[in-house]
């Protein structure tokens, strides 16, 4: 029987963690109804550990905002050839994608 070894993360990869899930549970609720104690639950940390790495949930927030924004804003990069009418699709297509992706949030 094999024992599971946990691995430590490293600061970047702890920090995009904690992005990744706030950003999943601001897409389900309010920011205003999710707590920390749910952030660090989700990422199967403790509290204090979420403050480590951001100084409120306010700060938090605007990271998982900067990410899906920098993930809306890159499925807009198009080529510029083409008929406009397929790539105006195109883009369409990757926003309706975004949105399902991200929720209400």
């Amino acid at each position: 029987m094999t024992t599971g070894v946990r691995r430590r993360m490293g600061v970047e990869e702890r920090r995009q963690q904690l992005i990744g899930v706030a950003l999943e549970l601001f897409s389900q609720r309010s920011p205003d109804d999710v707590s920390i104690d749910e952030i660090a639950s989700a990422a199967g940390i403790s509290r204090p550990l979420v403050y480590h790495y951001f100084p409120g949930k306010l700060s938090l927030y605007e990271a998982a905002l900067k990410r899906a924004a920098d993930d809306l804003a890159g499925r807009f990069v198009e080529p510029r050839e083409g008929p406009l009418g397929v790539r105006l699709l195109r883009v369409m297509r990757r926003f309706f994608d975004f949105v399902d992706e991200h929720g209400p949030g």
